[in-house]
């Protein structure tokens, strides 16, 4: 069954800090809305999408029906559905792969109708160039981020609002974010995703503190249990961030700051060039 959908990326344990941040977008999917039928399902169930997403230092909107994206195709890989196309051209191209998992064995009592939101989404993207990535070795670069999409969750007052103070080499960052509730019943463990942003103040970068307050400037991505935590401030996606502030980021060839911290440990920091490199502070 088609629904109303918004679907965001999971910033949680899950692929990697700079895949969390390029591929961050807001998506909406139509669906077809058929019978469970075989010859149903000799088709991908994606119809149309919608998203606002990143291009370089931009934000762009892009909207198409699946058959019409640029060198589109569909394949069944086992029980899953991939949707392959095509974006931008030259040393900016990429290959977009969209992997869509829905319960489709359903068991006697459970409930007879199939949403979007049932299944589990998996994007890749391959591309023409290497981008710089940070692992748990430290800096590298790759030429494939992999993400796993989720429908977004508001904020309520169960949500549990987090605090993070890192020093060192001459930075500072202090930045607060909220979790979801904990997981209620019988867990093995449970590593937090991040839910929403408040804040993120950069002092040390520029003349000024850098103030970041929107999704699109700020990235998340959690180790296991959030025993480790990777952080990614973007300040040119800053809405509305003074021009003079940007203009020393330019002059010192800094897109954005990541930073690493561990329980316990001092912060590592990384300054992200906006020759897309990364080299320490």
């Amino acid at each position: 069954m088609n629904e109303t959908n918004l679907w965001t990326v999971f910033q949680g344990e899950y692929g990697e800090l700079f895949a969390n941040h390029r591929l961050k977008a807001s998506w909406q999917f139509q669906t077809a809305t058929h019978r469970l039928a075989s010859t149903n399902l000799a088709a991908s169930p994606l119809r149309r999408l919608a998203v606002t997403m990143l291009a370089g230092l931009e934000r762009t909107h892009r909207a198409a029906a699946l058959a019409e994206l640029p060198g589109y195709e569909t394949r069944r890989e086992g029980t899953d559905r991939v949707d392959r196309w095509v974006w931008d051209v030259g040393s900016e191209r990429q290959t977009w792969a969209l992997r869509t998992s829905l319960p489709l064995d359903r068991p006697p009592g459970s409930a007879p109708l199939v949403f979007l939101s049932d299944g589990r989404l998996e994007l890749t993207v391959t591309y023409a160039r290497r981008r710089p990535m940070l692992d748990w070795s430290g800096p590298g670069t790759t030429l494939t981020d992999t993400v796993l999409l989720a429908p977004r969750s508001p904020v309520s007052p169960r949500s549990l609002r987090q605090v993070r103070h890192l020093t060192g080499k001459g930075l500072s960052v202090e930045t607060e974010f909220y979790w979801p509730p904990n997981p209620t019943g019988p867990v093995a463990g449970y590593t937090a995703p991040l839910l929403a942003w408040i804040e993120t103040r950069i002092t040390g970068l520029t003349s000024r503190p850098l103030v970041l307050r929107d999704e699109f400037a700020q990235t998340y991505r959690p180790g296991h249990h959030n025993f480790t935590e990777d952080f990614l401030f973007d300040p040119h996606l800053e809405p509305g961030l003074d021009p003079a502030l940007l203009a020393e980021l330019r002059a010192r060839n800094i897109r954005g700051l990541a930073a690493r911290a561990g329980l316990g440990e001092a912060p590592e920091f990384w300054l992200w060039g906006l020759d897309d490199t990364l080299r320490a502070p």
